[in-house]
């Protein structure tokens, strides 16, 4: 399981990809800086991608919003979620933090699924970016 602060690290990982792909595309872009801005409601429902600055602003505000509720899980605390259910039977707060966690590893991959859709990381890099930090990374496949 991916603890919160993994998935924070994950987020920062997946906005420098954004990032950096953006600097790769950067004549394509006109130079412009990609600075996170959410899709408004009209451009998520249109058919088809939006053009390419604004998929990749839209995948840096989720990446910092993934830190938003990576955040919110932690100042619920699952250890408090705990406690809470032992005084109260009502799971209530269980649940918000289990939801906000949830959440953030769903946007993470969604974020990542564009990464990979978007030729700015391979499968095997967004593996390694999601494996615990002390486990040995498997070797890159032969070509």
């Amino acid at each position: 399981m991916m603890t919160i602060e993994r998935i924070t690290q994950v987020a920062s990982a997946c906005a420098k990809l954004v990032h950096d792909h953006a600097e790769l595309l950067k004549d394509v872009l006109e130079g412009k800086r990609i600075e996170a801005k959410r899709l408004n409601d009209a451009q998520m429902c249109n058919e088809g991608a939006p053009p390419l600055p604004e998929t990749l602003a839209h995948l840096l505000f989720m990446c910092d919003e993934i830190g938003r509720m990576a955040v919110e899980a932690n100042d619920m605390g699952a250890a408090a979620a705990v406690e809470w259910l032992k005084v109260r039977p009502e799971p209530a707060r269980w649940y918000r933090y289990a939801a906000r966690r949830e959440k953030a590893m769903r946007w993470i991959g969604f974020v990542q699924g564009a990464l990979w859709a978007l030729d700015a990381a391979s499968i095997f890099q967004l593996k390694r970016m999601n494996a615990p930090e002390d486990s040995q990374p498997e070797p890159a496949p032969a070509a």
